[in-house]
Order: structure tokens, then sequence, then C-alpha cells
């Protein structure tokens, strides 16, 4: 067991004699798994300090419920749907950190990168943008390749062409000169 492992162990075991104790008594007659019992814990936990405790235990039990027949993963999404039902200004705060701090991360990788890919008089670009600004990029490069109004571009080999103008030119009556 790592670390990592044992504190969260210790932690629950703590969590479960003092805050979540039907949690506990769940954990004990076998009805759920101890991530269960990890997400229901935090859930509980994570609501604010100014809710009761008697919605703190109808919370408990509501997830304990849903426990038997959700994975761990949905139970954790109906503690979070938990705190907006009891505490939606507290969650529209939590939210708009989240979504400030994810905003926060985007920036922090932002970059653009030149590089030669091979091809004469050509480069490729590497962009790492926010959503919001790589889709407005798009939209533009997507006009502009629109609004190119100029013939397909020759893309037969370079063999192919130049034996194609030898043919053009031997047919108009152009010769090699006699020097060459």
């Amino acid at each position: 067991m790592s670390k990592t492992e044992a504190s969260a162990t210790v932690g629950l075991a703590r969590d479960l004699d003092r805050t979540v104790t039907l949690t506990a008594a769940a954990l004990a007659r076998g009805e759920l798994s101890f991530k269960h019992a990890q997400v229901i814990a935090f859930a509980v936990k994570d609501l604010p300090t100014w809710i009761g405790p008697e919605q703190r235990v109808k919370a408990e039990e509501y997830l304990i419920t849903w426990s038997k027949r959700r994975n761990p993963d949905d139970v954790r999404l109906l503690g979070r749907a938990l705190l907006q039902y009891l505490a939606p200004e507290e969650w529209e705060r939590r939210l708009g950190k989240e979504l400030g701090d994810a905003e926060r991360a985007a920036e922090r990788k932002r970059s653009l990168r030149y590089l030669a890919n091979g091809i004469p008089g050509s480069e490729t670009v590497v962009i790492k943008l926010p959503v919001v600004e790589m889709e407005t990029l798009r939209k533009m490069i997507e006009a502009l390749i629109a609004s190119d109004t100029r013939p397909d571009p020759d893309e037969r080999p370079l063999d192919q062409k130049r034996d194609s103008r030898m043919r053009a030119s031997r047919s108009s009556g152009w010769a090699w000169p006699s020097s060459c």
C-alpha cells in the first residue's frame, strides 16, 4: 500500500468514526465498497458548515441508497448535485473558481511554434490556445481558405511536371542549344 493510499484509508477511518457513521454501518454490513464509502464521506464533508446535521444525515442516506445501484463515479456526481441542491450559492462560487482555474491553466499552456517540415516554401505551425480562442482562429482560417479563388495547384511530382514542359516546348519548335 502506498503512502497516499494509507493516508486515504486512515482519513476514511477517521471520517467513518466521526462524520459519516451511517456509511460506516453500511460498509460494515457489506452494502458498500470501500470506494463508495470514500466518495460518500467526501461528499458529506464537502457540504458547507452551515448545513445542519439533519440535512447531512439525509444527504448521507440518499448517497448510501444510490451507492447500492451505482458505481462510485456516479455517486460522486450525485454528491456534487446535492451540493448544488442544498447550497446553490456555494456551488456557483466553487464552479466559478473551478472554471477560472481551468481558464488560467489554459492561458499558461498557450503556445505557438513554427517547425520546418521539409517542403520548400512551407512550414508547419503548432498552436495551443484556449478552446474559445482556437475556435475563433479556426473560423478565421476556414474563411480565408473558402475565399481563395486561385486555381488548384499542379500536384504532380516534379519529374512529371518537367516532362510535360519539355513536351510542350518541343511541340512549339524549341530545341536544346547545340552548345549544351
